[in-house]
C-alpha cells in the first residue's frame, strides 16, 4: 500500500494534539486536626472544582505547600514528572503546591488517604515525591508502599527534590506502588470522583499532588493536523 506525504505528516501530527499543559491542584488551605486539606483544580473550558485530601489518622498530614515551599520547588527536576507516551501525556510538572504526609504513623497502623474532587475527572494524573527513603551511611533503604482502590499506570520515574533515581519507585502490580525515595508519575484511566489509598507502614515524610489533563487540543496541534488533512484532499482532487 502507497503512503502519501500529506497522510504520514498528519499521523505524525495527531498524537502530539493531546499532548497538552496539565492542570495540578493549587493547594489553599489546611485543618491539621481533622487531617483535611482542600484545593482547586482547573478543568477543561477553565470551569474549575474542588479537590479534598483526607486521611483516617489526622496525625499523617504534616502539611502543606499553598505555591513553592520554603525550601524550593520539590517538584524538581521537571523531567520526572513529565510524560509524552503511554495513556495519559503529561507536559508539564507541579509548579510547587502539595499535601506533605507520613506514611501511616509510627504505631504502623495502616492509615487510608483519600482525594475527592467535586465533579467528575477524567483520567486524573497522580504525582508523587519521596516515597519511601533511600539509604543514607550505614542506614538502609527504607521501603514505603501505597496501595490503591484503583488501578493505575505508571508513566515515569526519576530523579526528585530529596534523591532518589529512575529505579527507586515501582509499581510491582497496577494496584500498588513501592518506593525507597521514589519520585514519579501515576495515571488513573476513566472518571473518578475520588481515588482511594492506604499506606500499611510507617514513612517518615511523603509529597502528592493530582493533576487533570486536559483533553482539549494545542491550536498548533489542530492547524498541523488540519493542514495534513487538507494536503491530503488537495492530492486526490489533483490525481482525479
Amino acid at each position: 500500500m502507497r503512503v502519501s506525504l500529506p497522510l504520514l505528516l498528519a499521523a505524525v501530527a495527531m498524537p502530539s494534539m493531546f499532548a497538552v499543559p496539565i492542570s495540578w491542584t493549587a493547594w489553599q488551605s489546611e485543618n491539621a486536626g481533622a487531617g483535611t486539606a482542600s484545593g482547586i483544580l482547573t478543568l477543561p473550558g477553565g470551569s474549575t472544582t474542588t479537590v479534598s485530601f483526607s486521611t483516617s489518622i489526622p496525625s499523617t498530614l504534616v502539611g502543606i505547600c499553598t505555591g513553592i515551599c520554603s525550601d524550593g520547588n520539590h517538584w524538581t527536576p521537571a523531567a520526572t514528572y513529565e510524560n509524552t507516551v503511554g495513556p495519559v501525556a503529561v507536559d508539564n510538572a507541579p509548579s510547587g503546591s502539595l499535601v506533605q504526609i507520613t506514611g501511616a504513623n509510627p504505631a504502623e497502623t495502616r492509615t487510608t488517604y483519600t482525594l475527592t474532587f467535586g465533579t467528575t475527572v477524567v483520567n486524573p494524573v497522580m504525582a508523587i515525591s519521596s516515597l519511601g527513603a533511600g539509604a543514607i551511611g550505614i542506614v538502609p533503604a527504607a521501603t514505603a508502599v501505597y496501595d490503591f482502590y484503583q488501578p493505575f499506570t505508571l508513566l515515569n520515574t526519576g530523579p526528585g527534590f530529596f534523591g532518589g533515581n529512575a529505579t527507586t519507585m515501582t509499581a510491582p502490580t497496577m494496584y500498588e506502588l513501592s518506593g525507597t525515595e521514589g519520585n514519579g508519575i501515576i495515571a488513573f484511566t476513566g472518571s473518578f470522583n475520588s481515588i482511594t489509598w492506604t499506606a500499611p507502614t510507617f514513612e517518615n515524610y511523603q509529597e502528592i499532588t493530582v493533576g487533570d489533563p486536559n483533553p482539549s487540543p494545542e491550536p498548533a496541534g489542530w492547524s498541523l493536523a488540519l493542514g495534513g488533512f487538507v494536503m491530503i484532499g488537495a492530492a486526490r482532487f489533483r490525481r482525479r
